[in-house]
């Protein structure tokens, strides 16, 4: 079978509205977006034993955030023997500020440890080549290349005290987020509409 391949206009773009993330949504499989819950996004920890179960936000401007979660079932391949790229971080947040593209690959663990760490930095890792994937998915079809204006890498866990507190490894790019478990029974953590700007901060 001879594929034929045929050259059409591609359009680069440069800058982004919440309009164009919106066309960019809804060409995306609904099984991979995190819809809302009236004004609230929730999104779930698959690990039982999590002491973080869900994180609801509070999104005031909700057609300015995109948010996918991948089921590693569907949403990703083992393609290598010696590394893994079945893995996925927990969520990963599209952001339009000022007209451009932000994304948060965001990745839920119960505390701070070397191993936690280095387990992030995978499933990130596996996370940004399924979103290279998936905008040449788009470029091929759609005929039009989104560019990613900034990347951030979230690492996020409970917050346990002052000693234990991080903010950034510069030899990795993660950032640490800890963050307040309004109900420790239940695993809640509640990112309302006025903190919004703070987590998902533009880092320098």
């Amino acid at each position: 079978m001879k594929i034929k391949v045929r050259f059409m206009k591609r359009y680069v773009r440069l800058d982004m509205t919440n309009k164009h993330l919106k066309i960019f949504r809804d060409a995306i499989k609904d099984d991979l977006k995190i819809k809302p819950n009236g004004n609230c996004f929730i999104v779930f920890e698959k690990h039982e034993d999590s002491k973080i179960k869900k994180i609801e936000f509070t999104l005031k401007n909700q057609d300015d955030f995109l948010i996918l979660r991948q089921d590693e079932n569907k949403h990703t391949l083992n393609l290598l023997n010696s590394f893994s790229t079945n893995k996925s971080c927990d969520f990963i947040v599209f952001r339009i500020l000022n007209n451009e593209l932000i994304v948060y690959y965001s990745e839920i663990k119960s505390s701070l440890s070397k191993k936690n760490e280095n387990e992030a930095l995978e499933q990130i890792k596996s996370s940004r080549l399924f979103v290279n994937y998936l905008l040449s998915c788009y470029l091929e079809y759609h005929k039009e290349s989104i560019v990613i204006k900034k990347e951030f890498f979230l690492y996020i866990y409970p917050k346990m005290g002052v000693s234990n507190k991080r903010i950034f490894c510069k030899m990795t790019n993660l950032r640490f987020k800890s963050v307040e478990v309004s109900d420790i029974q239940n695993g809640i953590v509640k990112i309302s509409e006025n903190k919004i700007n703070e987590f998902f901060e533009i880092f320098k």
